[in-house]
């Protein structure tokens, strides 16, 4: 009897029924650096805030903008623009903490939302050890997706004198 459960549970599949499958689905929070969008999945982040001012860092990299308490934790504010190295100064709208041990933190000009994206849909951009995880389309535009086990190691890369 179970074979024959088996045998109507495929049928569809060996027809062309069900389409083509889509793949494990992901949350990704967009954000807005300048024009461009960034990702990160969602999972990998922890709080987004407002604007508080970050208390500066000296000698720190370029990248580090300084540090702010929330709530109740110091993260270290990282600048996009400066290690995706873009053109256009620090976006000041927003702080989106990152969840990990080493407590960082992305400065944004804005935060779009959360989308969810076919993992499959992520075009990786070849590089082993590049800050972007790779690109996905989304109402017709390209978001460049950070690799948030990538951000510490490129922040720390960048030459001080902030």
């Amino acid at each position: 009897m179970s074979a024959d459960f088996e045998t109507i549970a495929i049928l569809p599949r060996t027809l062309g029924l069900l389409g083509e499958p889509e793949g494990a689905k992901r949350e990704m929070l967009v954000m807005r650096v300048g024009p461009r969008p960034i990702g990160i999945f969602a999972d990998e982040a922890d709080f987004v805030v407002r604007w508080k001012e970050p208390a500066p860092l000296p000698r720190a990299p370029r990248a580090v903008v300084g540090v702010v308490a929330v709530r109740g934790r110091i993260y270290t504010v990282l600048d996009p623009h400066v290690l995706l190295a873009l053109d256009g100064e620090l976006a000041s709208g927003f702080i989106v903490t990152l969840r990990g041990e080493e407590q960082l933190a992305l400065a944004v000009e804005r935060v779009e939302g959360v989308i969810e994206v076919a993992e499959r849909k992520l075009q990786s951009l070849g590089g082993g050890d590049a800050l972007i995880r790779g690109v996905v389309e989304h109402a017709g535009e390209l978001i460049a997706v950070l690799d948030c086990a990538r951000i510490f190691a490129a922040a720390s890369n960048e030459k001080a004198g902030r």
